[in-house]
Parts: C-alpha cells; sequence; structure tokens
C-alpha cells in the first residue's frame, strides 16, 4: 500500500513539472514562431501577381533590395549566388544555363532555351541585358522547360526580371561606389504619383572602369568600360480592373 501511494505521488510530481514546464515554454514557443514567420513572396511567374506558395513552379527569388544588398551588377555576379545558373561571360555575351542545360554560340537565328523577359518583353541574346538589373523589383529563375508562359523553345527555364513600379507615394535610393582603376559606379530610382491616376518612375546607372591589366606592346590599359542606362516608366490607372504601364 505504501509503495502505491509512493509511486503516486511520483506520478503527479512528474505530470505537475511537465505541466509547468509547458506553460512556462509557451511564451517562448510563441515568440519563436513570430521570428520564424516569413513574409509573403510574391511573383508573376504564371503572367500574373501570385504568392510564392500558390505556384506549382520550381523557382528561386531574387528580390531588388537583396540584389542591392549583394551589389550584383550583372548577371555574371548571379551565378555566384544561385547554385543552378551557370553564366560563361564572353566576348560580346555569355552563355547561359540553368541546371546545366542552355544554349552555346552567337548566331542570329539561335533561340535560347534558357531566355530573358523583362517586364513581359523578350530578349533572346544574353548581350541585351548587360544592364537589365537597374532599378528591379524581383528576379525570378525558373528551373525546367516553361513552354506555357514563355514559349516553346524555354526548355531549359527563363529569367523572369521584373521593374520597380511608381509606388503610391514618393520614393528613391541612390547608391555609389568607387573602387581602384578608377572603377566608379551611380545607380538611383524615384517615383511616386503624379495625382490619383498616373505615377512615375525615373532610373538611371552609369558604370566607368579604366581597366585592369595593361597590354606590354603599347602600354595602354585593358578591360575599360562604360555602361550607360536609364529608363522612364509612366503607369495609368484609371480604376481598380485597368492598369496600363
Amino acid at each position: 500500500m505504501a509503495s502505491m501511494q509512493v509511486k503516486a505521488k511520483q506520478f503527479f510530481s512528474v505530470f505537475a513539472a511537465a505541466i509547468s514546464a509547458v506553460v512556462f515554454l509557451q511564451p517562448d514557443a510563441a515568440i519563436a514562431q513570430d521570428e520564424l514567420r516569413l513574409d509573403e513572396i510574391v511573383v508573376t511567374a504564371q503572367r500574373r501577381a501570385q504568392s510564392l506558395m500558390e505556384v506549382p513552379l520550381a523557382i528561386e527569388v531574387f528580390t531588388g533590395n537583396e540584389i542591392r544588398r549583394q551589389g550584383f551588377r550583372d548577371l555574371d555576379d548571379l551565378a555566384n549566388f544561385s547554385p543552378t545558373v551557370l553564366i560563361e561571360p564572353r566576348v560580346q555575351d555569355q552563355d547561359v544555363a540553368i541546371r546545366g542545360f542552355g544554349t552555346t554560340g552567337n548566331t542570329l537565328t539561335h533561340d535560347q532555351s534558357a531566355p530573358f523577359f523583362v517586364d513581359g518583353i523578350h530578349f533572346g541574346r544574353q548581350s541585351q541585358v548587360k544592364l537589365a538589373f537597374l532599378d528591379i523589383e524581383s528576379l525570378e529563375v525558373l528551373k525546367g522547360p516553361q513552354p506555357v508562359y514563355f514559349g516553346q523553345n524555354a526548355t531549359a527555364g527563363a529569367f523572369n526580371i521584373r521593374s520597380r513600379r511608381p509606388t503610391e507615394t514618393w520614393e528613391g535610393y541612390v547608391n555609389a561606389e568607387v573602387a581602384s582603376d578608377n572603377t566608379n559606379e551611380l545607380s538611383f530610382g524615384v517615383g511616386g504619383p503624379l495625382n490619383d491616376q498616373w505615377g512615375i518612375r525615373v532610373a538611371g546607372m552609369r558604370e566607368t572602369t579604366d581597366g585592369y591589366m595593361t597590354y606590354i606592346a603599347t602600354g595602354q590599359p585593358m578591360g575599360a568600360y562604360e555602361n550607360t542606362g536609364g529608363r522612364v516608366m509612366l503607369q495609368f490607372t484609371p480604376n481598380d480592373k485597368l492598369q496600363i504601364t
């Protein structure tokens, strides 16, 4: 009898300790859940704005803020941060592959198997997207064949780049960098509403460098480049169902 009483006391002691632990840990668990909650990621992989959780595709998404924070200048830099993207620079452009599949060659008749789309516009040649990182909202790497939304030639995947649109309030940014070999970079983006129906966004970029090598025959620097680009975007929204950019 005494043995059963001891066991009962032990059981109630363990039960009370377990309840106390649950009550004690519950606020911390709630805090941990709040800290781990992610913001909703909106993509346009299916030609309309959707939450990433609703899109049944293999997608890798980079936001414009993250691209500026990491210092991505072009697609060559993107390949260093995406394990499924391979970029091999050439004289005028670069070979691009997703998951090891891509199209090689500089022929005008080549249809790239990993095409680029900037705001829904197809860019068939990689040299056309050297300054595609100008004031972008997001960059989506769509892995695997994408013939439904990006054409029958997108057999390896597609890159979907979306530029930043005019916002409901005025906002902007300016980035400036100075490096060795007289390398300078300046980029900016600013936009906001003109009235209740019209909005505007202006962006620009300029990069220059004197080069990082010297040609021994002439003593002239090599690797110099000068890139300049800009964009003005107007957006007309007469009602909730129509928007013209």
